[in-house]
């Protein structure tokens, strides 16, 4: 309680088992609600058999990636690290021991869009061993206008939900 009104986190209200692959499952809420946190501190824990390097976190500033690498469990992608696109892309298995020390991967919208662009190993396809996909501030899908090729990720994003092979998370305070 505080000043006599119950607080409720995200934590209380969203339930792993209530995420669907095959949709786009939004989680609005205001800022400072525990979106972000719920997903970096009680999303994995739902889901024992996902690797934390097999999970994106998309955000649309690099100011908002530089800050949750602070967090514990995270790594920041740098432009430079090809061990997990290959990885993700299935161009090269022995990367996965490079990332037992890798956390859930802090990107930009703009990397995203890079890596949805890659080439993948013949046989596989983008981003084949990505499991979950958290969109941060979602509606930038929709409303930014400045982030070149971002139709490419919405094809994307849409072809993989109808298929229902990731489970796909989108957080915003702006629906």
């Amino acid at each position: 309680f505080f000043g006599g009104a119950l607080i409720t986190y995200i934590s209380d209200v969203v339930k792993a088992e209530d995420l669907k692959p095959g949709a786009f499952n939004l989680i609005s809420a205001g800022c400072g609600s525990g979106k972000t946190y719920w997903v970096l501190n009680h999303l994995l824990k739902s889901f024992p058999d996902v690797k934390p390097y097999e999970v994106v976190f998309v955000t649309s500033r690099s100011i908002t990636k530089d800050q949750q690498a602070r967090n514990r469990g995270t790594t920041k992608l740098r432009r430079d690290d090809s061990n997990v696109l290959q990885f993700w892309n299935d161009v090269s298995k022995n990367n996965e021991d490079i990332l037992e020390n890798y956390g859930v991967i802090l990107m930009t919208y703009d990397q995203m869009i890079d890596a949805v662009n890659s080439p993948a190993s013949p046989g596989s396809e983008v981003l084949q061993n990505v499991k979950i996909v958290i969109y941060d501030e979602c509606h930038v899908l929709f409303s930014d206008l400045f982030i070149n090729n971002l139709n490419s990720l919405r094809v994307w994003t849409r072809e993989v939900i109808y298929g229902a092979r990731k489970l796909f998370i989108g957080l915003s305070a702006t629906t």
